[in-house]
């Protein structure tokens, strides 16, 4: 009895490490080692240090991603599959702000519908596609955002 317990544990360990985040410097290869990370956005095509992008959060949940754009609130789903990233329909609150975070906010969905590909690079996470988008994000502790 013990014999099989022992192996019963063994097996659902070993099942379970398939489970875990990508190795560092490589792409992601499914949802699963995303799901409940939490990131916040510190480059995007090499500009950083604004203040309305320090605010910018991009959150995974199963099958879906939401956060904090430059002005509203959003979510959308995704698929991940050996690297390859999309973005689908972005739903977003309708909250106006001043001139410049809503040009900054229309900047961000085109940038996420741009999206190709996702790598881990120890705990950062870049997002990259068409045009030469470029998105960095450090993981991050934050709770979500409400939608």
């Amino acid at each position: 009895m013990r014999t099989v317990s022992a192996a019963l544990l063994l097996m659902s360990g070993l099942a379970m490490s398939g489970c875990s985040n990508p190795a560092p410097g490589s792409a992601a290869t499914s949802a699963e080692g995303l799901h409940g990370t939490h990131w916040s956005l510190v480059s995007w095509s090499g500009q950083a240090d604004s203040e309305h992008l320090r605010r910018v959060q991009l959150n995974f949940e199963g099958s879906g991603i939401s956060g904090e754009g430059p002005c509203n609130v959003y979510n959308a789903s995704f698929t991940l599959q050996s690297g390859a990233f999309r973005v689908g329909q972005i739903a977003s609150t309708k909250r106006g702000c001043e001139p410049q975070r809503m040009q900054q906010e229309r900047a961000w969905f085109e940038a996420l519908g741009k999206l190709d590909q996702l790598t881990l690079e120890g705990s950062t996470m870049v997002l990259s596609g068409a045009d030469g988008v470029r998105l960095e994000f450090v993981r991050s502790d934050a709770t979500p955002t409400e939608s």
